[in-house]
């Protein structure tokens, strides 16, 4: 007869993590002309063209300034806090999103 052989596994549940520190809105543009607006691309496939073209609305519609390209290395998880920093020092505003 055989032993019975003791399997050991683990059982992981992901929860998000509750962030306790405030967040602070920015205060609202009053205007997008000639303001810089950015875009966050996420890294999913045909994403970068999707912001391009509401890039290029925002310059034609909008008459934004400038309209400066951002990249995430990796969809998988939320951008880095030196990158947004990075960001924030160099826009007015900036346009990100998610998706397939």
């Amino acid at each position: 007869m055989a032993s019975a052989q003791l399997i050991k596994f683990s059982i992981i549940e992901p929860h998000p993590v509750a962030i306790d520190a405030p967040k602070k809105l920015a205060s609202p543009l009053s205007s997008l002309e000639g303001k810089v607006v950015g875009a966050l691309w996420n890294s999913k496939a045909e994403g970068d063209e999707v912001l391009q073209q509401i890039l290029k609305i925002l310059r034609e519609q909008y008459h934004v300034k400038d309209t400066p390209f951002f990249q995430k290395k990796s969809a998988s998880g939320p951008a880095k806090p030196a990158q947004l920093d990075e960001i924030a020092g160099k826009v007015d505003a900036f346009v990100t999103g998610i998706g397939d």
